[in-house]
């Protein structure tokens, strides 16, 4: 308990919600574990209180900044403190749009780059990223077949078109949205305001340095396990060639509230026989418009298709491209010729729900939304490819070889099956 203890208001939450449940003092000692999987520098502990009987009562799960000065310095830097702030302040909007874990507390300072937050221990759920296979080095030595039993064995591409269509429905109630310009805090924010020059700049440069390091060492001085193909070499070498804010901030690229780090393993797959949780419980009732739709999500209880995915880790939320998520998720853990078969398939279950919920949302007057199918196509490709751009460059840099061997194949497949070269591949997206 020594990290609620470091934010008193966190532990007023915890007395409280223990009193709730009528937890007697005597019992109010949980058992605590780190063994829980954590972010970028989140330090995730399992709380587990039980009452005078012995029997369980409680279960949480307690997300903090990792003492270390190393990790400290990387929150701060990186502006990781931002999820906590990003549940306390837009949680309950972004709730009833999509599944969230239920959060009780959560508290955030991006000054000091600490952070808590109290959430439910999500149970009956899969990582939906072990649903993709064996081939990301992320899934190694897990039993995926237990893994996917457990959730019921679903199809993968019905998962991937629920994730997308869900996540359509949040980038349509967000778009190009002024309000949230007010949120300094959310990633990105500054830069479609003109400003933020060297905050992107420095996100930029580290992709550069990462590309740097990885071509005096495995280029110039041979010292590499892995084979790096000639081709993506050029496109990376073009890519970062190509960094440059007054192109980026002339761009008219449209933008929403986007999850930031969009990949299967920041999703957990809700199993069938679940309880339906959220964040914020969605509306006992939605209002009909003229498409014949729903506006909002589905009724308090359900469990529909489109709660069954939850998302986590918002510690890169912020403002940016819609199908440049789609782009990066896809390219993440899909075997190049699943993503070959299905992507338009699959963008296209995204693009027709961003334009239906944003017609529901505004309906045909002046506001009527214009984004083109091809609009959208075209940034899933340019969006997906330069986010892994920068993502290359990282591995490159800092990945082992079984991550590098993976990412090489992911991200190759992509440019090559989008004819993308050193003169038509963008600038990283950071």
């Amino acid at each position: 308990m020594d990290i609620v203890e470091k934010f008193p208001e966190a532990r007023s939450a915890l007395t409280s919600l223990l009193e709730e449940l009528a937890v007697p003092d005597s019992a109010a000692h949980p058992t605590e574990t780190s063994a829980v999987e954590g972010g970028l520098s989140g330090d995730l502990r399992r709380l587990i209180f039980s009452n005078g009987d012995g029997k369980e009562v409680l279960r949480l799960v307690i997300k903090s900044t990792q003492d270390s000065e190393m990790r400290v310095n990387l929150s701060k830097n990186l502006g990781l403190a931002r999820e906590a702030i990003f549940f306390s302040q837009l949680g309950d909007k972004v709730g009833q749009l999509v599944h969230l874990p239920k959060v009780m507390y959560s508290e955030g300072d991006m000054t000091t780059g600490k952070k808590i937050i109290l959430m439910e221990d999500l149970q009956q759920v899969t990582q939906s990223g072990y649903l993709f296979g064996a081939g990301s080095p992320l899934n190694h030595n897990k039993d995926l077949r237990q893994l996917a039993e457990a959730a019921g064995n679903p199809v993968l591409l019905d998962v991937v078109k629920v994730t997308v269509r869900a996540t359509a429905k949040l980038h349509a109630r967000f778009w190009k949205d002024e309000a949230t310009l007010g949120h300094s805090w959310l990633r990105g924010s500054s830069w479609y305001q003109g400003g933020g020059r060297q905050e992107w700049e420095a996100a930029q440069q580290q992709a550069a340095s990462f590309w740097k390091q990885f071509k005096k060492r495995a280029l110039e001085n041979g010292e590499t396990a892995v084979e790096w193909p000639a081709d993506i070499v050029a496109v990376v070498n073009a890519s970062i060639s190509k960094i440059d804010w007054q192109s980026f901030a002339e761009c008219q690229r449209p933008w929403t509230l986007v999850h930031g780090d969009f990949h299967p393993g920041n999703m957990m797959w809700l199993h069938s026989a679940a309880p339906h949780t959220t964040e914020s419980a969605p509306p006992s009732v939605s209002s009909e418009d003229e498409c014949g739709g729903k506006i909002g999500p589905t009724a308090a209880g359900s469990n529909s298709d489109d709660r069954r995915v939850v998302f986590l880790d918002w510690e890169m939320v912020g403002l940016g491209s819609g199908p440049q998520d789609i782009g990066q998720y896809m390219i993440s853990h899909m075997d190049p010729t699943m993503r070959r078969e299905c992507e338009q398939d699959v963008v296209r279950a995204y693009y027709d729900t961003l334009v239906a919920e944003r017609k529901c949302l505004r309906g045909d007057g002046p506001d009527h939304f214009q984004y083109s199918w091809s609009d959208c196509w075209q940034e899933y490709v340019a969006g997906g490819a330069g986010r892994w751009m920068w993502f290359l460059a990282y591995f490159a840099a800092h990945g082992t070889p079984d991550f590098q061997e993976f990412f090489i194949k992911q991200v190759g497949s992509f440019v090559r099956d989008h004819g993308l070269t050193p003169e038509t591949i963008g600038q990283p997206r950071c």
